[in-house]
């Protein structure tokens, strides 16, 4: 997981609505034991919402969980 605060415009991740973002959470999901990795964004209007400084143990956990439900709908990979 990765927080950012006080970002400008991350066309790349929020595409249109990067104009309204200016914080943001990142984690690496793991889509399958083979397969490629996932990439969730999170994002704020807020510039303080998502800190460097915070700790990260929910965003982790909820990363994980989200993991483990996508490698059950594809058993075989994708």
């Amino acid at each position: 997981v990765t927080l950012r605060s006080n970002i400008k415009e991350d066309e790349a991740i929020f595409g249109s609505h990067a104009v309204n973002i200016e914080s943001a959470a990142y984690m690496r999901v793991k889509l399958s034991t083979n397969g490629p990795n996932g990439f969730l964004a999170l994002g704020a209007k807020s510039p303080t919402d998502f800190n460097p400084r915070q700790r990260t143990e929910l965003l982790s956990f909820f990363a994980c969980i989200l993991q483990s439900t996508i490698q059950r709908w594809f058993p075989q990979g994708l």
